[in-house]
């Protein structure tokens, strides 16, 4: 667990980064969390979605006391690589570094798991976020749905 300092939410507040454990109650406000904030504006939900195959993947979260603030899924692909996945951040908690600060603590985690290298499948509103932490596009765009286009980006730890 790690605190970070959340500026300009409130100067001297500070939020708790941590794995959670797939199952459990904070992982489900995270899945709610992911669901409000990537799925509904779509006019989509993610409960139609088999949450059984995120049992064996690697799930962080921030928190705001005991509120889930931000979420993130990391999928290893092979023994080197893992795929950064519904990155999720409360809209009203945006621009606090919390983002930031997840990204952050993910990537060390994944460090110190072994991984040498993070991809991840941008939105075009995210681009600019990955690209400030040090990610790369390593790929060609695909439109997975009408209203949906994603960019494949990467870095090496």
């Amino acid at each position: 667990m790690v605190k970070a300092p959340l500026q300009p939410y409130k100067t001297g507040d500070f939020m708790d980064i941590r794995e959670i454990t797939w199952g459990d109650g904070d992982y489900a406000r995270a899945v709610v969390l992911r669901n409000d904030v990537l799925s509904l504006p779509r006019g989509r939900t993610i409960f139609d979605f088999d949450f059984k195959t995120e049992k064996t993947q690697l799930h962080f979260a921030a928190f705001d006391g005991e509120r889930v603030v931000g979420s993130l899924t990391l999928m290893p692909e092979d023994a080197g690589r893992c795929h950064m996945r519904q990155v999720a951040v409360d809209p009203a908690m945006r621009g606090t570094g919390i983002g930031k600060a997840l990204v952050e603590y993910a990537e060390s985690e994944a460090k110190r798991r072994g991984y040498t290298e993070i991809t991840l499948d941008s939105r075009d509103g995210a681009l600019g976020f990955y690209q400030r932490l040090g990610y790369r596009i390593c790929g060609v765009p695909r439109k997975p749905a009408p209203d949906l286009t994603l960019t494949p980006m990467c870095r090496q730890l």
